[in-house]
């Protein structure tokens, strides 16, 4: 329970906007859902209409500035940089190649009789 007495690092205010905001997104529907019950079925067609209409506007609008828009503005990935690899890798002599298989080996066997005692 001790994450319960925690403190916040953002104390009470994202609770409080949180909050408020639905509060006021429910007062805006609560109005509008008055004003649309006054409307005959024809201005609300229309309403409808018109609010479709505005929103491809805008959308076009923004299409349009994607693709005519100003270079400096537009966002774009960096360019690509690519990744070289040497053709010969050579190990150092110090490295002893047996040695790692009998290590890899011991390593195998003992990971299987783990298993075995497991089970």
């Amino acid at each position: 329970m001790r994450w319960l007495r925690k403190k916040r690092k953002f104390g009470h205010l994202p609770g409080f906007l949180s909050r408020h905001l639905q509060s006021l997104q429910i007062r805006f529907a609560m109005v509008m859902s008055k004003k649309e019950r006054q409307f005959s079925v024809r201005k609300r067609k229309i309403t409808l209409l018109a609010f479709c209409c505005f929103i491809t506007v805008i959308q076009l609008l923004r299409l349009y500035q994607m693709i005519e828009g100003d270079q400096p503005h537009r966002h774009s990935f960096p360019p690509r940089q690519p990744v070289a690899t040497p053709k010969d890798i050579t190990l150092p002599d110090s490295l002893d190649i047996e040695m790692i298989r009998q290590y890899r080996e011991l390593k195998r066997k003992q990971d299987s009789l783990s298993r075995k005692k497991k089970l």
